[in-house]
């Protein structure tokens, strides 16, 4: 028997083999694997982005995202993250009025801003430079508590990049 004919006609034990392996990878990935939850006790509303290796939107120019919302003030919003994706961002951005902004935020970021909480030593951190972790196994459970010190704090490091980008640009 040739093995063209051999796989035309697979072999009577091929065909459960074939038909488990299907069902497993076309429902593993709607499966929840690990939640990550969002509170925001700030004062206003934030846009938050799921992603991770393994989900394919664009959203707000971000790659890989799993999925996005708006957090109004007060709320809760969380994303079951399906099993076989990895590495998981969160991304959270806000817009900022008020007292506290000026020329230069709002010329260099358009008084938006835009922080990546990646996952590290068990839990989601703003922190640069690191490779981001997976979860080191399903039903784990993740919370990042955006309140209003964490936003201001965040604004506060945007206006002094705003600030950097103007000296450096001859702007002051």
């Amino acid at each position: 028997m040739s093995t063209f004919s051999l796989l035309h006609k697979p072999l009577p034990i091929l065909r459960p083999i074939a038909l488990m392996a299907g069902v497993l990878f076309s429902g593993g990935p709607a499966s929840a694997c690990y939640t990550v939850k969002i509170e925001n006790t700030s004062q206003q509303e934030i846009r938050v982005g799921w992603g991770a290796i393994g989900c394919g939107k664009v959203w707000e120019g971000e790659q890989m995202i799993c999925t996005h919302s708006t957090v109004a003030s007060g709320t809760t919003k969380s994303y079951d993250f399906p099993w076989l994706t990895t590495a998981p961002s969160i991304f959270v951005y806000f817009n900022y009025q008020g007292k506290d902004t000026d020329k230069y935020t709002k010329k260099y970021f358009g008084n938006r801003a835009r922080f990546q909480y990646n996952l590290k030593d068990g839990k989601f951190t703003t922190r640069h430079g690191f490779v981001p972790e997976s979860a080191p196994h399903c039903h784990e459970h993740y919370t990042i508590h955006y309140s209003q010190e964490v936003l201001q704090s965040q604004w506060n490091e945007i206006r002094t990049q705003a600030l950097k980008q103007a000296h450096d640009a001859g702007d002051i």
